[in-house]
């Protein structure tokens, strides 16, 4: 999986939705907010806050799309 563009990635306070192929959107949770940021040398992670379950996860920036 290749790291995406700084550009292309959510930044926080965004409103993300998942993408259909993942878990978190089959499990209900297809909205959310990114609250945090993990920047490491080969990868990125966003914590996102879901609307629906409340629960924060660390996710890739390829399973979401900005949406506002």
């Amino acid at each position: 999986m290749t790291t995406p563009e700084v550009h292309e990635i959510p930044h926080t306070g965004q409103r993300v939705a998942m993408l259909a192929h993942t878990d978190r959107f089959m499990q209900g949770d297809r909205y959310g907010e990114v609250v945090g940021k993990a920047l490491g040398h080969n990868y990125v992670l966003l914590a996102v806050k879901f609307d629906r379950s409340g629960e924060i996860r660390k996710l890739h920036p390829s399973a979401m799309k900005v949406i506002a």
